[in-house]
């Protein structure tokens, strides 16, 4: 079994998500763990509809993170 960790920084609180990112990857490092850290482009934008836009964001960088890795687990 190998555990690794995916982070979506979705840039919507800028007060708070480089130091919550810093915080997921130090401690994945700390850990021994990979870390997989992806920024979301479209993350400024706080338009009707950005719950449903982050998720289908969410989804393929996770199956592209997958996909990298052989697709098992």
């Amino acid at each position: 079994l190998q555990v690794e960790v995916a982070h979506f920084n979705h840039g919507l609180r800028p007060e708070a998500a480089e130091q919550e990112e810093r915080l997921v990857v130090e401690t994945a490092r700390a850990l021994g763990v990979h870390a997989h850290v992806r920024r979301w482009e479209g993350g400024g934008d706080k338009s009707t509809g950005i719950q449903e836009r982050a998720r289908d964001w969410r989804r393929q960088e996770s199956e592209a993170i997958l996909s990298r890795r052989g697709g098992s687990g």
